[in-house]
């Protein structure tokens, strides 16, 4: 120990300049540390940078795309449930109104006839009546394939829980058109027979009245289900 001190005490400036040297080597070090720190940091900052611009885009698109598919979405949804409310409106409400025409028609034209035992007349007006008949519900089926046609359109957007409801809904009303047909027909070669057309009347109200009911909630559903797949 006393060696090493002797050593220093007669060799200063040697001292000095390691002392001063080793304080250099320190320093260099210190400040390659602390860049080498630095730019790991910004290369850190700009690869996450990078992944929030990435993000951003990402986002963006999606946004983009989801608002591309609402603009969509909105306009055949739209059109088409504008089209199911006019077909319901005119396979309930003016359906009833026309095949009340016809048969009010026909049993006064009928009616006249038999009073006067022209079977010619009877024959005819009962001709008449189904035909009418028989156009009448002819439209109300090219309607419904139109309606059909429009629901085939929705199975680019709409999910199968929408296209599902639809396909029952169009298979109700095609039920309900061809029992309706079928009854109207009925009645009128049964026109002096009150006991007969009582028992149709009775069997066509127990037959049609679930689908009824059924095809009521279905139309319920669908424009929730509409709604809900739109805001999704």
């Amino acid at each position: 120990m006393q060696s090493i001190l002797s050593f220093v005490s007669e060799n200063p400036i040697f001292f000095t300049v390691l002392f001063t040297l080793t304080n250099i080597l320190w320093l260099i070090f210190s400040f390659y540390q602390k860049h080498k720190n630095d730019k790991a940091l910004i290369d850190y900052k700009a690869e996450k940078d990078k992944e929030l611009e990435g993000l951003k885009h990402n986002f963006g698109l999606e946004l983009e795309r989801k608002k591309k598919n609402f603009g969509i979405k909105q306009e055949v949804y739209g059109e088409f449930f504008n089209n199911l409310d006019k077909f319901q409106s005119k396979a309930q409400i003016d359906s009833q109104k026309s095949i009340n025409l016809y048969m009010h028609n026909f049993l006064i034209d009928f009616v006249t006839a038999s009073e006067i035992n022209d079977t010619d007349a009877m024959a005819k007006t009962t001709g008449e009546y189904h035909q009418n008949l028989q156009s009448f519900f002819a439209n109300l089926f090219d309607e419904l394939n139109t309606l059909q046609n429009e629901c085939n359109r929705l199975k680019f957007f709409a999910p199968e829980e929408i296209r599902i409801k639809l396909k029952e809904i169009t298979i109700s009303y095609e039920q309900i058109f061809k029992m309706t047909n079928q009854y109207v027909s009925n009645v009128s070669n049964l026109f002096f027979d009150e006991s007969a057309q009582n028992e149709i009347t009775k069997k066509f109200t127990a037959d049609i009245q679930p689908i009824s009911d059924k095809l009521k909630t279905d139309m319920d559903n669908i424009e929730n289900l509409l709604r809900s797949d739109l805001f999704s």
